[in-house]
């Protein structure tokens, strides 16, 4: 080592920084770093949490009220996910920053990365993700997880709405649209494509006419896409129709939109929805009635300074837990059903 560098240098591997300041290495994570910066201007920014008139006071009385819908919970070994609000407390969790690693993605504060960790987790605690079992996702888009999927062994069948037709103009536009190529949902060549051309499928599907063809998959997912389907009535029917795809005992995991600032008004139109609280009750007395089970539902917001802050248009590529659509404050929102 010649003087200069034994005095300062710097080398960045992956997301850590290598530094020696007179022959003392120190290693730190500069984006770690970049972000802390953030948070500390945003809460010069929001004194005190407010945010549209809600104090911290008030913030966590509403902590404390009855948030968690336990009925018949019988976990039969602890797990981390149940069918639950994004918040910030999740993006601190050891397996965030694994699985981030696994899509070859930098941690953000986004809720669209929480939907994809969330789901993640959600199947590997629940033993989908080994050698030889069968999943199948709906309105795949271009996400990263069949490629995850596959590289660990799964069988995927993708499926997502023929873009040759009308509604899925937007989403080509939006670049969030395989265009019924497959080699799109490997991009980030996160599986060997040998692997991946022999695991991952597509076929082009509506979600509201789910063929009877489709059977006996391990697990099945959707992330943020029932609630562009046609309206809340098709999107509860396709949270409760998407079963017949499963082997029994079959586990489905969903993320949707919920709606934080109301449980009466919501943002309702044929190709983008809010779920309330009493919408996602409704879904799961309907799901219980049949026998299946849905994972307890935790709706706690949570107290952490993100969990308070709304993200509003045009939207910030940074802290973007909370939106504001219309006149209301939404988030994501996982389900997770085991079929009878």
């Amino acid at each position: 080592m010649n003087i200069k560098d034994f005095i300062y240098s710097k080398k960045d591997e992956g997301i850590y920084r290598k530094r020696t300041i007179f022959g003392i290495k120190i290693i730190t994570k500069p984006y770690e770093l970049i972000l802390n910066d953030k948070l500390d201007r945003i809460l010069h920014d929001y004194d005190n949490l407010i945010r549209g008139g809600v104090n911290k006071i008030e913030i966590l009385k509403r902590e404390n009220e009855l948030m968690f819908y336990n009925k018949n919970c019988h976990y039969d070994k602890p797990l981390i996910c149940t069918s639950q609000l994004c918040n910030q407390e999740f993006f601190g969790l050891p397996l965030y920053q694994y699985w981030c690693n696994k899509i070859l993605e930098k941690p953000h504060f986004r809720r669209k990365q929480w939907e994809f960790i969330y789901i993640i987790q959600t199947l590997y605690e629940n033993g989908c993700l080994e050698e030889g079992k069968k999943g199948l996702v709906f309105g795949v888009g271009k996400e990263p997880l069949p490629a995850l999927f596959a590289s660990m062994g799964c069988k995927i069948l993708a499926t997502d709405l023929d873009f040759n037709i009308e509604q899925s103009k937007g989403w080509i536009e939006a670049n969030q649209h395989a265009q019924n190529d497959i080699n799109k949902l490997n991009e980030r060549n996160i599986c060997p494509d040998k692997i991946f051309n022999e695991n991952v499928s597509f076929m082009p599907l509506d979600m509201n006419e789910i063929p009877d063809t489709l059977k006996d998959f391990d697990f099945n997912w959707s992330s943020c896409a029932l609630e562009h389907i046609g309206g809340l009535e098709n999107s509860i029917n396709f949270i409760i129709n998407n079963l017949k795809t499963l082997k029994s005992g079959g586990i489905a995991v969903h993320t949707t939109e919920y709606n934080l600032s109301s449980n009466e008004d919501t943002f309702l139109n044929p190709y983008n929805i809010i779920f309330r609280k009493k919408d996602i009750l409704e879904v799961v007395k309907r799901l219980e009635d049949l026998g299946h089970y849905v994972y307890p539902l935790d709706f706690r917001q949570g107290n952490y300074m993100l969990d308070n802050y709304v993200d509003t248009p045009p939207y910030s590529s940074d802290f973007h837990l909370r939106l504001q659509i219309d006149k209301y404050v939404a988030t994501s929102i996982g389900l997770i059903v085991r079929k009878k």
